[in-house]
């Protein structure tokens, strides 16, 4: 069995974009049946609010399908212990230390995001 992929907010922002490959690109990784964490549903909700303009009722109907199609983990203490970890260790912004976290404690081998370079 292949360990599951975890998607960052970027990913699912892309699904709902403008841009054709990268709007394509994302709506086929979330069909794959992605992880995401608690975090991702909640800056997913900020973007779309801030930056893309969505309604309230637009933004948390985007969240809502977030949560019945992806398995959502929780940023729990562990989470946060491993967050703290990886981001003095590795030099990563905190909340970018925390998606890494959560993908690796949830056993995941790949990680879609563009906010960190390959590997």
């Amino acid at each position: 069995m292949t360990a599951p992929a975890f998607v960052d907010t970027n990913v699912v922002v892309y699904a709902l974009g403008v841009d054709t490959d990268r709007r394509e690109t994302a709506i086929k990784l979330l069909a794959e049946g992605v992880l995401v964490s608690a975090q991702v549903i909640n800056e997913t909700v900020s973007v779309l609010l801030g930056k893309q303009k969505f309604s309230r009722e637009d933004a948390y109907e985007v969240a809502q399908s977030l949560l019945d199609l992806c398995e959502v983990l929780p940023v729990d203490t562990e989470t946060i212990r491993a967050a703290m970890h990886l981001a003095a260790h590795y030099s990563l912004p905190h909340w970018d230390a925390l998606i890494v976290a959560s993908a690796l404690l949830a056993g995941c081998d790949t990680l879609y995001s563009e906010d960190m370079q390959h590997g």
